[in-house]
C-alpha cells in the first residue's frame, strides 16, 4: 500500500462531522490510532512518503511516523444520511444500502435490471453493479439502518412494522416475491423498510473506508492521488476507483484486528454494593466506523464483557460529560477476569476538575498450561465519590480493543 497515498485521508472533510470552531477552514480534526492504540486529536496539516504533519495539542507543527498509523476514526459520532439526494430529471427509484456477506455496504439506489436472482444496484461512487442474491446480506431501503442479525428465514419488512418471513424467490422491478408457507406473496419496493436474507456476514478482513453516505468498502490498496489533491484511487474489486476525499469517514489498516466494545453485548449488568437498581448501559450509533460507537455508564453499576480469544489491549477515553461537572465525582475501575481471578488495569477518578482520562490497558494471554478457562472477561465498575451517586455519568468514548494476530 502506498502510505503517502494513506495520508490523504486525512484530508477529507466530510460536512457532518464534528469540527472544532476555531480550526481553520479546510484543517481536517481527526483522531488517529497508533499501532499500541494510542489515541491523538489532531489538525491534519499535510504529509511526506513517511510521515504525517499535524497541529496537536501542544499548538505547533509536528510530525508522526506513518507505520505507526493503525486506524482514523472521526472526532466524533458523524450525524450522516444514508439517502442520497437524488440528480434533477433522475427517475425515482427504491434508494438506501445494500449489505453485501463479506461486510462491504454499498449507499445507492436498486438498478432497472434487477431481476431473478440478480441484484442490479447504482452506486454514485462506483456505478451500476450486479450481485448475485447469494452474495447479498440485506437490503435497508428510505433512511432505515441495514438489518445486522441473519435470520433463519428471509424477512421482509413493511413501512408499518409488519414483516414476512419465508423465502425470497424473485426480485423484480417494482417488488419482491417472498413464498411463504408454500404460497408466493408480493411485496412493493415502496412498501418495504428492509428485506434481510439468510446469508451470514462474514467478518470483515484487510483494509476498509467508511464513507460519509454509509457506504463501506473493501479496498486492496490506496493506489495513489487522482486528477486533484480531493480525489484518491482505491483498488476495488479489481479496479481502480476514485474516491472524493470529501466522502472518507474512517480507515482501518486491518479492519478484522479491531473490535469496538459497543458491538458486544455486555455479559452481566448489575448495581454496585448497596444499591438496588441501575439502569443498563447506553451504547451509540450502531453503525459506527469499526463499530466504535461510545458506550455510556448512566449511574453506579458494574458491567462485564466477556472478550474475544485474541483481545490483547483495550483504549478509550473516559469522560465525564459537561452536564455533569458540576456534582459528579466518581471512580471508575477497569479489571480483567480470567479463571475466577481478578486483576486490576486501572482506576481512575474523574470530577470537574479532571473530567476525562484516557485509558490504554494491556490485556495479558493466559499464561501456557494455566488452570481455569482461559477466555478473559471486562469488567469496568462505577463507583459514587464523596459526593454520592448524583451526576456520576461515565462516557467511555470510541472503546477499541485490538486483537493479537492468530496463530
Amino acid at each position: 500500500m502506498n502510505r503517502a497515498a494513506l495520508i490523504l485521508l486525512s484530508l477529507a472533510t466530510p460536512h457532518a462531522l464534528a469540527q472544532d470552531a476555531d480550526a481553520p477552514r479546510g484543517i481536517v480534526r481527526r483522531v488517529i490510532l497508533d499501532r499500541e492504540l494510542n489515541r491523538r486529536v489532531v489538525d491534519v496539516l499535510s504529509a511526506s512518503p513517511t510521515e504525517l504533519t499535524v497541529v496537536g495539542d501542544r499548538g505547533r507543527p509536528e510530525n508522526i511516523p506513518l507505520a505507526n498509523i493503525a486506524a482514523w476514526l472521526p472526532e466524533s459520532p458523524a450525524a450522516r444520511s444514508a439517502v442520497l439526494v437524488p440528480l434533477a430529471g433522475e427517475v425515482q427509484r427504491p434508494r438506501g444500502l445494500l449489505g453485501l456477506a463479506d461486510g462491504q455496504v454499498l449507499a445507492g439506489e436498486l438498478g432497472e435490471s434487477t431481476k431473478g436472482e440478480r441484484v442490479s444496484w447504482r452506486s454514485v461512487l462506483l456505478g451500476v453493479r450486479e450481485f448475485s442474491i447469494e452474495a447479498v446480506h440485506a437490503i435497508a431501503l428510505g433512511d432505515t439502518s441495514l438489518p445486522t442479525e441473519s435470520p433463519k428465514e428471509d424477512t421482509a419488512t413493511f413501512t408499518n412494522g409488519d414483516t414476512l418471513a419465508g423465502f425470497v424467490a424473485e426480485l423484480g422491478e417494482t417488488d419482491l416475491t417472498i413464498e411463504v408457507g408454500g404460497q408466493p406473496r408480493k411485496a412493493e419496493y415502496d412498501r418495504l423498510r428492509s428485506v434481510a436474507f439468510t446469508t451470514p456476514v462474514l467478518p470483515r478482513k484487510g483494509s476498509y473506508l467508511w464513507l460519509e453516505d454509509g457506504s463501506v468498502l473493501s479496498i486492496g490498496a490506496i493506489a495513489g492521488a487522482g486528477r486533484s489533491s480531493r480525489e484518491l484511487i482505491v483498488g476495488w474489486n479489481g479496479a481502480e476507483v476514485p474516491v472524493p476525499l470529501t466522502q472518507v469517514v474512517a480507515y482501518a489498516a486491518e479492519a478484522g484486528g479491531l473490535v469496538g466494545l459497543s458491538s458486544l453485548l455486555p455479559s452481566a449488568e448489575r448495581p454496585t454494593p448497596g444499591r438496588a437498581w441501575a439502569a443498563g448501559i447506553e451504547r451509540g450509533l450502531a453503525d459506527a466506523p469499526l463499530g466504535a460507537a461510545d458506550v455510556t455508564l448512566p449511574g453506579p453499576m458494574v458491567v462485564e464483557w466477556t472478550l474475544p480469544p485474541r483481545a490483547s489491549r483495550l483504549s478509550t477515553l473516559a469522560v465525564l460529560p459537561p452536564a455533569s461537572r458540576v456534582w459528579g465525582d466518581c471512580e471508575v475501575r477497569f479489571e480483567l477476569i480470567r479463571g475466577g481471578q481478578a486483576t486490576e488495569l486501572r482506576r481512575v477518578r474523574l470530577n470537574g476538575t479532571t473530567p476525562e482520562t484516557p485509558i490504554n490497558v494491556a490485556i495479558e494471554p493466559a499464561t501456557a498450561g494455566s488452570a481455569g478457562p482461559t477466555q478473559a472477561v471486562l469488567r469496568v465498575t462505577l463507583e459514587p465519590g464523596e459526593r454520592g451517586p448524583i451526576q456520576d455519568r461515565v462516557v467511555l468514548v470510541q472503546p477499541l480493543l485490538s486483537l493479537s494476530a492468530a496463530r
